[in-house]
């Protein structure tokens, strides 16, 4: 499983690579390019769940004191552009 989040992103990478790289995406703004690789991506709490589920106790640990501290700080400045 613990693979799987790391092949997929890195499947529809190549894939979009390929497909860029022959011309066959010039019409496709790279914004969406983007929002495509970021869909195959997994969020860092899905990883902290499924490594936990695993047994995989302290590599769930060590995401989650990344994860939070930079999802606060990214939560503050969402709010802070709000005026």
């Amino acid at each position: 499983m613990s693979a799987g989040l790391l092949v997929t992103p890195g499947i529809v990478f190549f894939l979009l690579l390929k497909l860029d790289s022959a011309g066959l995406l010039d019409s496709v703004p790279n914004i969406v390019k983007l929002v495509l690789i970021n869909s195959a991506v997994p969020g860092a709490l899905v990883v902290v769940v499924i490594w936990e589920a695993q047994g995989l106790a302290d590599e769930a640990a060590a995401v989650s004191k990344v994860y939070l501290p930079s999802y606060t700080l990214s939560d503050v400045g969402h709010w802070s552009s709000l005026g």
